[in-house]
């Protein structure tokens, strides 16, 4: 994040070298957005894709993964606890499936589904994500999406079981990327750590609230044991 040159820096360069010289081209921040944004969100505003306001290209990208309706923030003074690891939310009856939203802060809780938008990995994902969190805790520190968003999928994942569960949904794919499962988890177990004092949004906020409300209703643990159970007899009878 310390590299990032600023932005005016960069497309005063541009049209310097490159449209006082040819005449009309597409500006530097739509090339950036064909060149970076295939995993932005694809309803971001035009105008936020083209704001030629932005710090820098980090400030840039960010802006593009950001969903079209921003939410209100949570109030800092209340505590956020955090939620079970998803094999324990599946325990408790929570059901995954992936979403079909393609703005990775779309995550839902309704009737016991909790629906995740797929998280795709790739190489350079580790570092554009502690990037992206740097940069949010110097300038959004009450507007952080990515530290929110990472802060979540840390506390779902902690161990190989948890990444088995969302790379089987959908929610997570490592086709493209280096690691395996045991090295994702301790990837978002730091994460976790890192990001561990804001979630300040009040999107995450209340789905965990909703999360850890539907836990502590024993009914819902009681279906899943009784679904087990009758299961179990109906293996023990072939």
């Amino acid at each position: 994040m310390e590299n990032q040159v600023p932005f005016f820096v960069l497309e005063n360069l541009f049209n310097f070298a490159l449209v006082t010289q040819l005449g009309e081209f597409p500006s530097l921040l739509a090339l950036a957005y064909d060149f970076f944004g295939f995993g932005a969100n694809p309803k971001a505003e035009p105008e936020r894709i083209f704001d030629s306001n932005v710090k820098h290209l980090l400030d840039a990208l960010r802006s593009w993964y950001l969903p079209t309706t921003r939410k209100a923030l949570h109030d800092g003074r209340k505590k956020i606890e955090a939620i079970p690891r998803a094999s324990l939310l599946q325990a408790a009856g929570v059901k995954f499936r992936m979403s079909k939203s393609h703005c990775l802060f779309d995550i839902k809780f309704s009737k016991g589904v909790l629906e995740i938008p797929c998280f795709k990995l790739f190489p350079w994902t580790e570092s554009f994500l502690r990037n992206i969190m740097a940069f949010e805790q110097s300038y959004y520190r009450d507007d952080s999406y990515f530290i929110d968003y990472i802060a979540f999928l840390g506390n779902l994942i902690n161990t190989r079981a948890d990444t088995k569960l969302l790379i089987q949904k959908g929610i997570i794919n490592i086709e493209n990327w280096l690691g395996n499962d045991e090295t994702l988890a301790n990837l978002f177990n730091s994460f976790g750590k890192e990001s561990g004092v804001w979630k300040r949004n009040i999107g995450f906020c209340s789905v965990r609230q909703d999360l850890k409300a539907y836990c502590i209703t024993p009914w819902h643990k009681w279906k899943v044991s009784m679904k087990r159970d009758s299961m179990s007899k109906k293996k023990l009878q072939v």
